[in-house]
């Protein structure tokens, strides 16, 4: 890249990062603003996250070395943190992008043994592939209940480790979920997001109703992903309660081309010709128009990863009834 091209990319990711919100995704403040800082002087929004990234590791694996376990799981975190912001950089899965974010995935699995909260990554399935999730529990390992819990189209599952530790305080688990054009779920699997969405959060609520420790299931989404949230609960009648924290009711492309990207990027194209219409498929409907969820099936949760290669085609759901108002707790 150019300097012009870097200082243009670093206004755009202030922009979309901006200090508040690396601080509501675990980001220690001096780092924040380090990142801010270098980034402004003309550094790579990327470099430098994960250089502050790096540090952080370095710091909890000697800590965890020396058995400083509560200075560890902080570090971790914090380095975890960076790393989210750093692969953010980039819209599409290249190169960059899949390396920072299997950086990111490694750095979250060394995070078990030293966070101070019972903490796995899960997996369920769903046409032939995998959703993929990491999952916080109470101190207890049992809950009064568990929160799928995502975002939208750039903050994904381990984004939101801040909320599921403040959860578990209050005896509830989260299941940081990566759904179809998230995450894992899309770089290694090849899931991208299509209509019936709904159908692969459901997926995850069989994970829950599997394990009697894990209480009864609700579903929060953040930004895009509220939409999201809102189709699945009208969907299922077994998710008790749904938290939508900013979403459109009619979703639609937004133009910029950073939105355009991110867009682009969940539905597996690259191409500036997608059917922008195509959008309104996803649209929340309330009554007769809602979508019902076909039968459920069993799912089982499993530690193995590895994707098999290919877009999959998510399960579509049929047009039936369903309203918004079985969302409230029973």
């Amino acid at each position: 890249m150019t300097e012009d091209s870097v200082i243009k990319a670093n206004l755009a990711h202030q922009r979309a990062m901006p200090l508040t919100r690396l601080l509501d995704c675990g980001m220690d403040p001096g780092d924040a603003r380090r990142l801010h800082a270098r980034i402004s002087e003309g550094e790579p929004w990327d470099a430098v996250a994960e250089t502050i990234a790096t540090e952080r590791l370095q710091h909890a694996d000697r800590a965890e070395a020396e058995g400083n376990i509560v200075t560890a799981g902080e570090a971790r975190q914090r380095g975890i943190a960076a790393l989210v912001f750093a692969q953010m950089a980039f819209n599409f899965d290249e190169p960059r992008k899949v390396a920072l974010y299997r950086r990111l995935v490694a750095a979250c699995r060394k995070l078990t043994p030293v966070f101070g909260l019972p903490f796995e990554r899960v997996e369920t399935g769903c046409s032939g592939k995998s959703l993929i999730g990491w999952l916080v529990r109470p101190a207890s390992g049992s809950a009064n209940g568990t929160v799928i819990l995502f975002g939208g189209q750039s903050g994904w599952g381990i984004a939101y480790l801040p909320i599921a530790r403040e959860l578990a305080r209050r005896g509830l688990a989260t299941l940081l979920a990566e759904g179809p054009g998230q995450g894992e779920t899309r770089i290694e699997q090849g899931l991208y997001l299509q209509a019936g969405v709904e159908a692969a959060y459901s997926r995850w609520v069989d994970v829950i109703l599997d394990d009697p420790s894990l209480g009864a299931p609700g579903i929060w989404g953040n930004s895009y992903g509220g939409l999201w949230a809102a189709r699945a609960a009208g969907s299922d009648s077994r998710i008790r309660a749904c938290c939508v924290n900013g979403s459109f009711a009619h979703p639609a492309i937004l133009p910029f081309r950073t939105a355009f990207e991110q867009s682009a990027a969940m539905i597996g194209t690259e191409d500036r010709a997608i059917d922008r219409g195509g959008h309104g498929k996803a649209a929340f409907r309330s009554g007769a128009e809602q979508n019902r969820l076909p039968a459920s099936r069993p799912a089982r949760r499993r530690r193995s990863a590895g994707g098999t290669g290919g877009p999959a085609t998510l399960p579509r759901c049929r047009d039936g009834r369903g309203a918004l108002p079985r969302l409230a707790g029973r």
